[in-house]
């Protein structure tokens, strides 16, 4: 029998959390704060 040991890592963008109750006060945009981070932070 030969098992494929592969693996694949996908992104988790939160995106399955949004129509929940627990992200109902999350904006969906960033904030200037939360900009600030995202420029601050290399590709």
């Amino acid at each position: 029998m030969l098992i494929d040991a592969r693996f694949h890592i996908h992104e988790d963008t939160g995106e399955r959390y949004l129509p929940t109750p627990l992200a109902e006060a999350i904006g969906q945009e960033m904030d200037s704060d939360e900009l600030a981070i995202s420029d601050s932070t290399p590709l």
